[in-house]
């Protein structure tokens, strides 16, 4: 910060006359004679600005932001959230998640991107989220951030509270922007991690589906299946959700265009080189009938969560005519989004302690279906439960219908 005391008046009133930040160094800048005859950077002009901000936090402010959080908590137990505070114990930076959040981190927390972009108020204090795919291929949000500067320290301090309040579940990858101050704070907060750098500008913004009509979607429609006799895609349409599913009738569509250009069946790994029709390259995969294991030097399993045409190739020569289990992950199925997940410390996490008629009855009908299932493996099993039926619906019939709409789950 020593280098930009020179300029801090210059900045303090730019500044307060409500000039933006870009075009505050601009001009500083110019009067300089150029950005190499500076002495402060952008990053330090935007540092210095935060830090300013942080000294001018209100006390209303301050209070404001504690009252959200108390009355989240209020309304349901599993909202956290985390303070950081100064040496004089004013609050720096803010962390915090909710319930939807806890439940989907839990589902498909595997892979992450930390975009400290996402938003900036007009405090100028960045707004910072983790985000990432969920079963549709939709956006989900996993935690959120308020950053009054951008140090090591602050960012350590955040990759230590997310995982805290994910019960220390890790990432297997995060990707972020391209910022060292970034790479170094979770190479040492989460070194079993692979990290990627990119620049998040907002692409996955065009990918973001609306979560709500894609599950209706995936429970209400049935996808067009053009392999009706292949029993992969009859396995494909039967388990995975309806986005996941165009992608691997796509990579079957590839299946045909695929032919082997070496195999080597001598050895309990069969060894394969698969190349496409017209397409350059080649791909080296690895096949285990007795597993059945596959791999393939395009990594695509790894990186997208799908087998991809080359191995769908292999395995048919192998004579195997489903997709392995190992290889359907759950992040990718229909239905694999719990609207309740168990914690490590044996507390539950409900993303809705309110919830509405149409969610309890999407709750109540699987339990209901299984008892009435249970119920017909004996004629003593129907008994019961068609005497308990009876029972519970006049029991039902007395209640008082003067409640809200939206009731509470009792588990």
């Amino acid at each position: 910060m020593e280098t930009i005391k020179c300029n801090a008046a210059e900045i303090d009133l730019t500044d307060d006359s409500g000039i933006r930040p870009k075009s505050i160094f601009d001009y500083i800048s110019k009067q300089a004679g150029g950005t190499e005859n500076l002495g402060p950077t952008r990053q330090d002009q935007k540092n210095y600005l935060r830090t300013k901000r942080q000294c001018d936090l209100s006390y209303g402010e301050a209070s404001s932001l504690l009252m959200y959080f108390e009355k989240q908590t209020r309304i349901n137990a599993s909202c956290t959230y985390t303070l950081q505070l100064d040496g004089e114990e004013k609050i720096t930076n803010t962390f915090w998640v909710d319930p939807k959040m806890l439940i989907d981190y839990t589902h498909f927390g595997d892979v992450i991107s930390f975009d400290t972009t996402f938003c900036t108020n007009k405090e100028y204090r960045p707004y910072s989220v983790f985000v990432g795919f969920n079963h549709h291929r939709g956006i989900s949000i996993f935690g959120a951030a308020l950053l009054y500067d951008e140090t090591s320290e602050s960012f350590k301090w955040l990759f230590e509270a997310f995982p805290e309040a994910h019960g220390q579940k890790k990432p297997l990858t995060v990707f972020t922007d391209q910022d060292s101050t970034i790479g170094n704070a979770i190479s040492e907060v989460f070194p079993d991690t692979w990290h990627v750098f990119k620049h998040f500008e907002r692409v996955v913004n065009d990918k973001c589906y609306n979560e709500l009509k894609a599950e209706f979607d995936a429970r209400n429609k049935i996808s067009r299946n053009i392999f009706p006799m292949s029993p992969v895609m009859r396995q494909a349409l039967e388990v995975y959700t309806p986005i996941i599913f165009e992608q691997i009738q796509d990579e079957h569509l590839w299946i045909s265009t695929c032919y082997i250009k070496y195999r080597d069946k001598s050895v309990t790994d069969r060894k394969y080189i698969v190349a496409i029709v017209d397409k350059e390259g080649d791909f080296n995969v690895t096949c285990n009938p007795s597993g059945p294991t596959i791999a393939c030097s395009c990594r695509r399993f790894e990186t997208f969560g799908i087998l991809y045409c080359h191995a769908l190739k292999i395995l048919d020569d192998n004579n195997i005519k489903f997709i392995p289990a190992t290889y359907v992950l759950r992040r990718w199925t229909r239905g694999t989004r719990n609207m309740i997940v168990d914690q490590t410390n044996e507390s539950r996490i409900e993303e809705d302690v309110n919830l509405d008629c149409t969610q309890c009855y999407r709750l109540l009908c699987p339990i209901l279906v299984m008892i009435a299932s249970e119920a017909l493996n004996s004629i003593e099993g129907y008994a019961l439960v068609n005497t308990v039926a009876k029972d519970l619906l006049a029991q039902l019939q007395n209640i008082v219908v003067d409640a809200p709409l939206h009731v509470s789950l009792i588990s």
